[in-house]
């Protein structure tokens, strides 16, 4: 039932699975996620450590904290990079 009033923002998913386990309020809580789900379940338990009891992640990658300054450099000569290969 949620409800966006604004553009779109990771913290909103965040704030949805927090209301939605909430709601639930299970005794001992497992987190399946995959992909950005499994970012999403990853950045959970970093905000609420005690709420989950167990945590299964597929496919995805640690990327859901703040970025080191050598990864924002990356992510800048990306495009650069990119834009010379021939395809």
């Amino acid at each position: 039932r949620s409800r966006l009033t604004r553009a779109f923002r990771y913290r909103d998913m965040l704030d949805d699975l927090h209301a939605l386990v909430q709601h639930i309020a299970p005794k001992r809580l497992t987190l399946v996620g995959q992909s950005m789900g499994g970012n999403l379940a990853q950045s959970y338990v970093e905000l609420h450590p005690g709420a989950v009891h167990r945590l299964m992640l597929i496919d995805c990658t640690d990327n859901h904290g703040s970025l080191t300054r050598m990864e924002r450099w990356a992510l800048r000569m990306a495009r650069p990079l990119l834009s010379a290969y021939p395809w």
